[in-house]
């Protein structure tokens, strides 16, 4: 006969200060989703404000800035996936109150560069390291948006988690996921708002306390794989690879296709597929898809990444020679279709 689990609530408030230990941070508040953790840390800001963000950024960010009626200012990136200020810097109006810096696939930007600009024009800043794995220097960003489900295997222990090294922030972002509600003593307290209380459950925190141990050396064992892949295929032609330096990925290694490439593409992509290989096609612009149509948006980079971006599996229980099948598969395809190429 099965034990029923007990489980205390006080646990979803060990999962935060053993994070906020583990990245270093003063707060951490553990939410349900991510569409909670995007809208609870956008919550300050008035319709028709203006938000910089990428348009590879997650669809939670996109679906919340919608529904609080903020206005959308994508910024390019460059062909290594990356983003810098001067894509901001020629969108800049009085309206602009927000930039969520987003790393493409865990291709990480330069933080500290868009710190300085946000800093420089009064912009709150906001770092979304939901495709990513959070670096272990704190973030130069107010707050920093992450989550867990690409090193937790398990399908409960999903949620995210807002950071910041800000006291009167988290106040605000933990009433806030508490529904308003603020405990007093004894049998006081006090409803200050009527939001939903949003904050992550017990059973999903159990989860995710389980695996926090073992962050460290999945994240290792991680990057020995992304080692393994970049060594492999450093030399092949008609490919750009991300930067070691650049990158803290979670299941996948991006590849950028060269432009010869592009016409050909598809049938690559459907290759690797029969041959049991588990790629993945990069996100679409968000200004590109039905529900976010924007003809009046052009982004050479964003476009062009779109265009060639390959995401091959990456797992920390992948072994040297699981990785080097995937890299032969792969190679050998690309030799099958380079001849068709691509003329412009």
């Amino acid at each position: 006969m099965l034990k029923a689990l007990e489980i205390d609530e006080s646990i979803v408030e060990d999962l935060e200060k053993g994070l906020a230990s583990f990245l270093g941070y003063a707060h951490v508040i553990a939410v349900e989703s991510e569409a909670v953790a995007f809208m609870t840390c956008l919550d300050p800001f008035k319709k028709e404000d203006e938000v910089f963000c990428s348009p590879f950024a997650p669809l939670a960010l996109h679906r919340t800035l919608y529904k609080a009626s903020l206005k959308p200012k994508y910024t390019d990136s460059k062909l290594d996936g990356t983003t810098e200020t001067r894509f901001l810097e020629r969108q800049l109006s009085e309206k602009s109150r927000c930039f969520v810096l987003s790393h493409y696939e865990g291709i990480y930007s330069s933080v500290e560069n868009v710190q300085k600009f946000c800093h420089q024009n009064k912009i709150f800043f906001i770092e979304d390291a939901t495709q990513s794995f959070p670096q272990y220097k704190k973030s130069a960003a107010q707050v920093l948006v992450f989550s867990l489900s690409g090193l937790i295997g398990s399908a409960i222990a999903q949620g995210a988690f807002i950071a910041t090294d800000d006291d009167s922030l988290a106040v605000a972002f933990r009433l806030k996921a508490q529904g308003g509600y603020r405990k007093r003593k004894n049998w006081n307290y006090e409803l200050v708002n009527n939001d939903e209380n949003v904050q992550l459950s017990a059973l999903a925190a159990y989860f995710a306390l389980q695996h926090l141990d073992a962050l460290n050396l999945k994240k290792k064992k991680r990057e020995t794989v992304y080692t393994l892949y970049r060594e492999a295929l450093s030399e092949v032609k008609l490919l750009s690879l991300p930067s070691q330096k650049n990158l803290s990925t979670l299941n996948h290694f991006p590849v950028f296709l060269d432009p010869a490439l592009f016409c050909p593409k598809e049938d690559i992509y459907n290759a690797l597929l029969e041959k049991g290989i588990a790629v993945e096609v990069g996100l679409k612009p968000v200004y590109k898809t039905a529900a976010f149509l924007d003809a009046s948006v052009q982004l050479f980079g964003a476009d062009e990444i779109y265009k060639g971006v390959l995401l091959l599996p990456l797992s920390s229980e992948m072994t040297e020679d699981e990785v080097l099948n995937v890299v032969s598969i792969f190679k050998t395809i690309l030799e099958q279709f380079a001849y068709r190429g691509c003329s412009f």
